[in-house]
């Protein structure tokens, strides 16, 4: 995972649990759309990268078009510029759209990392496997990584079940004396 990833994943479970407490979920949803949305715009993308601005002079502007936003998001789009983390606000919507399909769907997001593309049939396999497994919906996504060789690579939040072929063959090679695991 990527630190961008990490970060994002942290600011969205903030906004998330804030949400929550408040009986919020669904209005967090709207705000951020409209930030993520306003972010997006050619004109303010440029604006918000410029180096040229200050911090406050970003928020100033910004603010003019978030009118339709609570003041608490507000907030919020004021700690991602002063932090020069507004750019993650995409990721961060990604991730509260995600958190939202786990509260409310009760869908598990899984990561399948396999040595070559899966086509349909064998991703919705895994995915009515990974369901009965786990006793909810999961939702997959899947990347192609030839450097496992072979099998996959299953990721399940902070989970991971590595069938990797090239896992497999550093386990056997340890256990057969063959030196340390990189």
């Amino acid at each position: 995972m990527t630190d961008k990833v990490a970060v994002a994943k942290e600011y969205s479970q903030a906004v998330f649990d804030t949400a929550t407490e408040k009986g919020e979920l669904d209005v967090w949803r709207a705000d951020l759309n409209i930030i993520a949305a306003t972010v997006r715009e050619p004109t303010l993308s440029g604006v918000l990268r410029s180096a040229n601005l200050s911090p406050s002079q970003k928020i100033e502007t910004i603010s003019h078009r978030l009118i339709k936003v609570s003041p608490q998001a507000l907030n919020f789009v004021r700690l991602l510029i002063e932090q020069d983390r507004i750019e993650l606000i995409d990721q961060i919507l990604s991730e509260y759209e995600r958190l939202l399909d786990t509260h409310y769907l009760r869908v598990e997001y899984v990561e399948v990392t396999t040595a070559i593309p899966l086509d349909d049939e064998q991703k919705e396999r895994i995915s009515r496997r990974l369901s009965e497994i786990r006793g909810k919906q999961v939702r997959i996504s899947t990347l192609t990584d030839p450097g496992i060789l072979g099998g996959m690579i299953i990721r399940i939040g902070d989970m991971v079940i590595d069938g990797g072929v090239r896992s497999k063959l550093l386990e056997l090679k340890l256990s057969l004396g063959g030196g340390i695991r990189p």
